[in-house]
């Protein structure tokens, strides 16, 4: 008993550092994610502005 007891107070610790870097990466990700997907949308709202604009000059 004096054995579980030990390793779960070692393992606590590394539990904890483990469960900080994935927040810490997931929250990175998530992110880079949104910043992606900013990055995309206004790609396309440019690709839409400029057929609207081509499509309507050659009329």
């Amino acid at each position: 008993m004096l054995d579980l007891a030990k390793y779960f107070i070692e393992l606590v610790p590394l539990v904890a550092v483990a469960t900080a870097w994935y927040l810490n990466a997931k929250q990175k990700i998530n992110a880079q994610y949104d910043a992606d997907v900013a990055k995309a949308e206004q790609e396309y709202k440019k690709s839409v502005l400029m057929a609207a604009t081509t499509s309507t000059q050659g009329k």
